[in-house]
């Protein structure tokens, strides 16, 4: 991967993120050749790697500051499953 981009706010990385992701997701992997796929695919997983240790460092900040107590949530497993509609 090259260097780290510089981004104004969190706010704006995450938009970069999605954007890219949503790109890939709509890619016509058929039209790549393998060894396209196979570095796209190590690449995904690096990313996936990554997503996790951000959403670790994020959850870990919103749990300590209590903000799911702000929705009015109990716990933030709560506060995720009432946001999201994932359980």
């Amino acid at each position: 991967m090259t260097a780290d981009p510089e981004f104004a706010s969190p706010a704006e990385a995450v938009t970069a993120a999605c954007g890219g992701l949503g790109y890939l997701a709509a890619l016509d992997a058929t039209q790549l050749s393998a060894g396209e796929q196979a570095r796209l695919l190590q690449v995904l997983e690096m990313a996936h790697a990554l997503e996790t240790a951000a959403r670790t460092g994020i959850l870990g900040g919103f749990t300590a500051a209590q903000g799911h107590h702000e929705d009015g949530d109990y716990s933030p497993r709560s506060w995720l499953i009432h946001r999201t509609g994932l359980c």
